[in-house]
C-alpha cells in the first residue's frame, strides 16, 4: 500500500495510546528523557556489536504514506510501526558531546563496510550541535515468512494465528 490507503490501514490498527497490556501501539510517553546513562546504553550497544530491529514510520517524503504517520503531541502522541529494520549501530554524535564510534580493532559485523567507515571518519571530525545515530542495515532472524500476502493480519482469512517473532541473538520480540 501507499499514499492515504497506507494511512488509514496505519491509523486503524492504531487508533490511540495504548494505556494497558497488551501494549498494542507505541505511545509518546517519553519517561526519563536523560537520565543519564542513555550515551553508556550505546556504548553498549557499539561494544557489543549487537544486531537490533528498530520500528520504522511512515513519513509523506520520501516514505510511501500521503501523510505522516505519526500522530498527536507529548504524551499523547501515537507512533503507528510501518516496519520493523534490523540494524548494528556503529555511532553516534549526541551535540556537543563527544561523538562515539566502534573502535576498529575490535569491529565486527556490518560496521566494518567501506561505505560505514567513511560515514564513521566524517563523524569523528564533526564539531556540529547535531544529533544523530550512525546505523548499519543488517540482517536478522525471523521465525516465519515474511513475503508479502494479500491477507492482512487481523483479517478472517488470518485466522489470528500468524505473528512473526524475532529471535536472533537471544532476544524474543
Amino acid at each position: 500500500l501507499s499514499g492515504m490507503a497506507l494511512n488509514n490501514v496505519l491509523s486503524s490498527a492504531c487508533p490511540s495510546v495504548s494505556t494497558s497490556a497488551p501494549f498494542t501501539c507505541l505511545s509518546g510517553d517519553p519517561g526519563q528523557p536523560n537520565s543519564g546513562h542513555i550515551e553508556s546504553a550505546w556504548d553498549d550497544l557499539i561494544d557489543a556489536g549487537t544486531v537490533v530491529p528498530v520500528p520504522v514510520f511512515c513519513s509523506k517524503a520520501p516514505g510511501k504514506c500521503a501523510v505522516d504517520s505519526i500522530f498527536g503531541t507529548g504524551q499523547n502522541a501515537v507512533f503507528p510501526v510501518h516496519k520493523l529494520i534490523a540494524v548494528q549501530v556503529c555511532g553516534y554524535h549526541f551535540g556537543k558531546q563527544p561523538p562515539r564510534r566502534y573502535k576498529p580493532t575490535v569491529a565486527k559485523g556490518y560496521c566494518t563496510e567501506p561505505a560505514v567507515d567513511t560515514v564513521m571518519n566524517q563523524l569523528a571530525s564533526d564539531n556540529s550541535e547535531d544529533v544523530y545515530l550512525v546505523l548499519a542495515a543488517a540482517n536478522l532472524q525471523v521465525s516465519n515468512v515474511t513475503a508479502d500476502s494479500s491477507c492482512r493480519l487481523g483479517d478472517d482469512c488470518d485466522g489470528g494465528l500468524r505473528q512473526i517473532r524475532m529471535t536472533s541473538g537471544g532476544f524474543d520480540y
